[in-house]
């Protein structure tokens, strides 16, 4: 026949907690109290990760997140000109010598 009492070895070891009495009967009101604690530091720790803690951390989002757009440096005419020149003459160099 099987009995709704529960058996155990002395000592058990859940998660690094070592729970033992006198006669090896567990203390199942100390286990279920500490599994809670541990249920609770989970849940903080997913809520974390998940970005459900409140306060942001880390580095703050961008300008344009917030409405407001960084002013875009824009290359002048004569700027474009010059690259163009260089990259013909580097390009036209490089034919030269793998011709």
């Amino acid at each position: 026949m099987i009995s709704n009492s529960v058996v155990a070895i002395n000592p058990v070891n859940l998660s690094g907690m070592v729970y033992s009495q006198p006669g090896g009967n567990l203390d199942t009101t100390q286990i279920v109290h500490d599994l809670k604690v541990q249920r609770e530091r989970i849940e903080q720790a997913i809520a974390a990760l998940e970005g459900r803690s409140g306060r942001r951390r880390g580095r703050p989002s961008s300008a344009s997140a917030e409405g407001v757009q960084p002013k875009r440096r824009r290359m002048s005419a004569a700027a474009k000109k010059k690259i163009s020149e260089a990259n013909k003459k580097r390009w036209a160099e490089w034919r030269k010598k793998n011709s």
